[in-house]
């Protein structure tokens, strides 16, 4: 017996097909729903200029949603960050003198093998940056 038939048997709102059913908070079929996922570029010490070389794959077609950029520590003067999709500049974010961290909504399309790299074009006290990439499939 499968685990999809034993819970069909609680009365959870589960088929035997390991459908759960829309009144109890599932999709109603076997195809599910599209997920958010999170990927985030690393950058520890002072913030120097740099062009990266990392590069973060994009595993399936997806739609980036949000960046979110944070600092641990805040510099004296803004900080700036280029996103860029296969080498070509998709966005820039600005961390302003004194904040820590910025956010912003996108809306891209990605396509399985693209690569995601960050820049940071410009620099200042700030330390320890990291770059969260949110997307969905």
């Amino acid at each position: 017996m499968s685990i999809a038939e034993n819970l069909s048997k609680l009365g959870l709102g589960v088929s035997s097909q390991g459908v759960v059913s829309t009144s109890k908070g599932g999709t109603g079929n076997t195809t599910g729903s599209s997920a958010n996922y999170a990927s985030t570029y690393f950058w520890e010490g002072t913030l120097e200029l740099n062009t990266s070389t990392k590069r973060y794959y994009i595993p399936a077609a997806a739609t980036l949603q949000t960046i979110k950029a944070n600092l641990v520590s805040a510099g004296q003067s803004q900080s700036t960050i280029t996103i860029n999709l296969n080498g070509v500049v998709i966005d820039t974010l600005v961390i302003a003198a004194g904040q820590t961290y910025v956010t912003k909504t996108v809306n891209n399309a990605l396509s399985a093998n693209d690569y995601i790299t960050v820049n940071i074009t410009q620099v200042s006290s700030a330390s320890d940056l990291y770059v969260t990439f949110i997307y969905r499939e």
